[in-house]
């Protein structure tokens, strides 16, 4: 893994903090870096899962929930142009959704997830999701790993 990485790590990392969450938690105290969300169909769960992270106060901003797509313009300022091209489900839609979180609440890190509800199992299932980085700040990051750490935060909660 990169230095920049934030959701993949040894042994040693998963070992000590116990979850991929609790992992980009971790990197993120170590890195002096923040973190914001933008959820839509998760509903605030992410960051409910988030805040139950030992030592998280360190990193998270804070976080948008805009479950109505216009909110998802006006509040988290995804492009209204994108939207009606693309919808609310997409990765370009989750990239604006993460960059437009990231920039509101002042943070180093977006995180967004954005999908469709499974009715027939009563579950939601993020089917797009993104991070952003703030400008300046160096390193890859992982999009599968960071999904991992989406879906580990989110299984806390349900």
């Amino acid at each position: 893994a990169g230095s920049g990485e934030l959701a993949e790590g040894g042994a040693d990392d998963n070992a000590t903090t116990g979850s991929a969450a609790a992992g980009v938690v971790h990197r993120l105290v170590q890195r002096h870096e923040t973190l914001a969300t933008v959820e839509s169909l998760t509903g605030g769960s992410l960051a409910a899962a988030i805040v139950d992270i030992a030592g998280v106060s360190a990193v998270y901003r804070g976080g948008l929930v805009v479950y109505a797509t216009e909110l998802k313009a006006t509040l988290a300022g995804v492009p209204a142009d994108l939207l009606a091209e693309r919808g609310p489900v997409d990765p370009e839609v989750a990239t604006a959704l993460a960059e437009g979180g990231r920039q509101r609440c002042a943070a180093d890190w977006g995180l967004a997830a954005t999908g469709v509800a499974a009715r027939s199992r009563r579950t939601t299932s993020p089917s797009a999701w993104s991070t952003s980085r703030s400008p300046g700040r160096t390193g890859a990051r992982s999009a599968s790993s960071t999904w991992a750490a989406v879906e580990t935060m989110s299984a806390r909660r349900r």
